[in-house]
């Protein structure tokens, strides 16, 4: 059967509008799928934490900066305090030692005895037994920063912190020359030898004896973290009080000497 000119155009009309009333219908045209945004749209700030600072690949050291962990610390005049209430008192006095005069003290306030009380300067009334050169010797113990530097230069390294302390520890045997040091204990030379990564020392210590001081880097909650150990060591050789401080790493020196 043969469709007349006027059969054409009517199917065509009717293409048409329904073309016009049913686009999908007519062209096979899918639903519009999911609009997907540009990445710029989705993207929010980074709230991924922030990296615990770290000592750089290969062996730990002591080169760094550092902030003083008072949770990880040993309270040093209470030990002190203590290690004398159990001997009874340095000869024979009994009553322990009365340090919290010291100056310094923890950052801040809060360890025992900090800030107020006990007897400045080391007075021997009513049981104290450490005297002015005691003090200045456990200078290092009594008075704590709250932040230290440590670097290292050839056969030195040098420990500063916001206390205006500067300790110089000389690992090449030399002979030091100690009318250097400081009225004030804001310098001292100090002989140190490598224990690697350990930088020990010993010192005049009070009532004749010795403290020997250990820098260690150690493993922490806080990533790397630099331990100051200070071993009382009597006149008889015997060790009495360890205390032992802590400080968190703050960053690592671009250029770390490392030993």
């Amino acid at each position: 059967m043969s469709i007349t000119n006027s059969s054409r155009w009517l199917l065509f009309l009717g293409l048409g509008a329904a073309a016009l009333l049913w686009p999908g219908t007519v062209f096979g045209q899918a639903d519009p799928g999911p609009i997907i945004p540009p990445a710029s749209a989705t993207s929010g700030p980074d709230f991924s934490p922030t990296p615990k600072p770290r000592a750089p690949m290969g062996k730990p050291t002591i080169v760094g900066s550092w902030k003083f962990n008072k949770d990880d610390s040993d309270d040093p005049r209470r030990k002190l305090q203590d290690a004398q209430l159990a001997s009874g008192g340095y000869g024979g006095r009994g009553g322990g030692v009365h340090v919290g005069g010291y100056p310094g003290g923890y950052p801040g306030g809060g360890y025992s005895g900090g800030g107020g009380g006990g007897y400045p300067g080391g007075r021997r009334d009513q049981g104290n037994s450490y005297s002015n050169d005691d003090l200045n010797r456990l200078s290092d113990v009594l008075s704590l920063p709250r932040t230290v530097t440590v670097l290292k230069s050839d056969a030195v390294v040098e420990m500063t912190d916001d206390l205006d302390r500067k300790r110089e520890f000389f690992t090449d045997g030399r002979k030091l020359d100690k009318s250097k040091n400081s009225k004030d204990d804001s310098y001292r030379e100090i002989s140190a030898k490598w224990d690697e990564p350990r930088l020990t020392t010993k010192e005049d210590g009070p009532q004749g004896g010795k403290i020997e001081r250990i820098l260690s880097p150690v493993e922490g909650e806080a990533g790397m973290q630099l331990h100051e150990t200070f071993k009382l060591i009597d006149s008889h050789g015997n060790t009495t009080t360890v205390i032992r401080l802590v400080f968190d790493r703050v960053e690592q020196p671009a250029d770390s000497g490392r030993p």
